[in-house]
């Protein structure tokens, strides 16, 4: 029965420049005759042995629930979907070398398992109208669907549009064409946003826990890198977030809203922003540190050129002394200004050596300043 009322299939690949993300969306497009059809379908259907309702019969065929390797005969998957795949992961290759000067090969490229939700959008007759009985099997279909958690959540809107969240599976009641591609819209943007926050948190998380074991500054610069480059996409998503509830409109109030305290969108970007603003201090007092380090060595520097013009004033002092002769001591003016030969004898004498213990404290606070931790 479920063979006969398919009428389109088709498989797309979507990337995010920005955030350079890819996803994979299949549509598939059921026709039903009456409601009657589509309710037998949703009371009782068995599409796989495993699976006791239309939802979750679906799902096995579309989405790998194990961590087998994506493509294999073992997933779970459709035939399918297997080699729908294989070709979204050699285009992916091919635009990740092309646009993104990326090198892959197809084992890098993965699909994780347990990532894709199933969205069921209704859309009835032109001239119809989805009747109340439908839309509350929808909803029991919906929850009864969902293995971790049976509570779904129920908007009404106007025009007699019904939106029924779960976790894995949601269900929509459009009136229009027009309304069912907003709907798509929405969903597909608010997936993408559960989906990457859930990505950006365990990336960010693994950044951290490397902070915590580097063993090298140049492993810290790589792993700084990296932070930057996460804290840039959160920024990003966050833009991505507040561009999205702009152009809903209206429908930020409702399905956004509801989509939202399921999912928990606005929290996960604001712990993505704590998180980032953690790098980013621990990163901007890092580099406080070694501006200090580095002024702190170039300050040694210029005290280590200081001591060797001091020297050099003790070696030309030595030529001074090896050029005086007596004669000149007796008929120096200076000798007259100090009161006398002596006195200019024992300035020659004390002026070096003073040069020298001035010499010797600069090289030992040198010494101290570079055995300081920066």
């Amino acid at each position: 029965m479920v063979a006969d009322t398919l009428r389109w299939i088709e498989s797309r690949l979507v990337l995010d420049v920005r955030l350079n993300f890819f996803v994979a969306i299949h549509e598939l497009t059921f026709m039903f005759d009456d409601e009657a059809s589509l309710s037998t379908l949703l009371a009782d259907a068995e599409i796989e042995p495993e699976c006791q309702d239309f939802y979750n019969g679906l799902r096995l065929l579309f989405v790998a629930e194990h961590g087998d390797a994506p493509g294999s005969s073992t997933n779970g998957c459709s035939s399918y979907v297997n080699a729908v795949n294989d070709t979204i992961r050699k285009r992916i290759i091919e635009v990740a070398a092309a646009g993104l000067d990326i090198q892959a090969r197809m084992n890098e490229v993965v699909i994780p398992p347990s990532t894709g939700n199933i969205s069921f959008i209704a859309l009835a007759a032109p001239g119809s109208k989805i009747s109340g009985d439908l839309k509350t099997l929808l909803q029991v279909a919906n929850s009864d669907a969902e293995l971790v958690s049976k509570k779904t959540r129920r908007l009404d809107l106007a025009e007699d549009e019904l939106c029924i969240f779960g976790a894995r599976f949601h269900s929509i009641v459009a009136s229009s064409s027009l309304r069912r591609k907003r709907f798509m819209l929405m969903q597909f943007h608010l997936q993408f946003f559960w989906f990457y926050i859930h990505q950006l948190q365990g990336a960010i998380e693994r950044v951290q826990t490397s902070l915590a074991t580097r063993r090298s500054t140049r492993e810290t610069r790589d792993i700084s890198s990296l932070a930057g480059a996460l804290i840039l996409r959160a920024q990003l998503l966050t833009s991505h977030r507040d561009a999205l509830r702009t152009h809903l409109g209206a429908d930020a109030d409702g399905v956004y809203r509801l989509v939202q305290d399921q999912w928990s969108i606005d929290q996960g970007i604001q712990q993505l922003g704590h998180a980032t603003a953690f790098l980013r201090d621990y990163f901007a007092q890092r580099e406080a540190k070694l501006r200090i380090k580095a002024s702190d060595r170039i300050g040694g520097l210029l005290l280590f050129i200081s001591l060797l013009q001091l020297f050099g004033l003790i070696s030309f002092w030595h030529d001074y002394l090896s050029l005086l002769s007596s004669d000149f001591t007796v008929q120096s003016p200076v000798a007259d200004w100090l009161g006398g030969e002596a006195n200019l004898k024992q300035l020659n004498l004390i002026f070096p050596a003073l040069i020298a213990v001035i010499a010797l404290v600069g090289l030992l606070l040198a010494y101290l300043r570079f055995r300081r931790e920066p």
